[in-house]
């Protein structure tokens, strides 16, 4: 299984869980309170990924969800508390069919 540079304790499918297990804990104590969306996917993805990272490189995660949350609503609830031993923002940007929320 690919490692992520920087990360290479973690293997991708273990990132991915992380991220889930922040958005439930965040869920859980009312940060994402009256936000209606549900998780479609969560992809690593970026320099860390494929190995090309530098030392300014952070952690890009793409986050899939569908339903009525607005991206800015769900981008600022993201935002309010950062996942312990990661570097980054959550960025938010539209999709076709589902939004998209990236972790970067």
């Amino acid at each position: 299984m690919a490692k992520i540079q920087g990360l290479e304790n973690y293997t991708p499918v273990e990132i991915q869980q992380i991220v889930l297990f922040h958005i439930n804990y965040l869920r859980e104590h009312f940060y994402l309170e009256d936000l209606d969306f549900s998780i479609q996917g969560i992809i690593p993805f970026g320099s860390r990924v494929f190995g090309f990272t530098d030392r300014m490189s952070d952690l890009d995660i793409k986050i899939q969800y569908t339903r009525n949350a607005r991206e800015d609503d769900l981008f600022n609830a993201l935002n309010n508390l950062f996942i312990k031993g990661f570097q980054g923002v959550f960025s938010a940007f539209g999709g076709a069919e589902k939004n998209n929320l990236l972790l970067i």
